[in-house]
């Protein structure tokens, strides 16, 4: 199986696994190129720039700092009858993997499946 293949087949399984936790996932790389995503919902391409953006910027932060890398950035957004959360983690060799929640998630799923990648 090709990387990009592999890559798909994570994604699709990381939302078919979240009981409906999780709506969309893809994997991107430091550029923001999407490598893949979930072939099911439509490419979001404005979730591949908040993820390199808060990525790089938590990366900076931290090694200013002397921490390690961050292991995963949650982002939520709100607006009056909207809610949703980005769950951001580096891959390592450049990847990065987001994945955006259903309106009400079980995050300990979330984080139990984005673990085990």
């Amino acid at each position: 199986m090709t990387d990009e293949k592999r890559l798909e087949e994570l994604c699709r399984s990381l939302v078919a696994r979240s009981r409906g936790s999780i709506v969309s996932a893809m994997v991107v790389d430091e550029e923001g190129g999407v490598r893949a995503h979930n072939p099911v919902t439509e490419l979001d391409e404005d979730m591949a720039a908040i993820a390199v953006g808060a990525t790089a910027a938590f990366r900076y932060m931290s090694e200013a700092r002397g921490y390690p890398p961050p292991h995963t950035i949650d982002v939520e957004m709100r607006a009056e009858d909207a809610r949703m959360r980005l769950r951001i983690r580096p891959l390592g060799s450049g990847l990065i993997l987001v994945v955006k929640t259903s309106r009400q998630p079980n995050l300990g799923l979330v984080d139990i499946l984005m673990e085990q990648v």
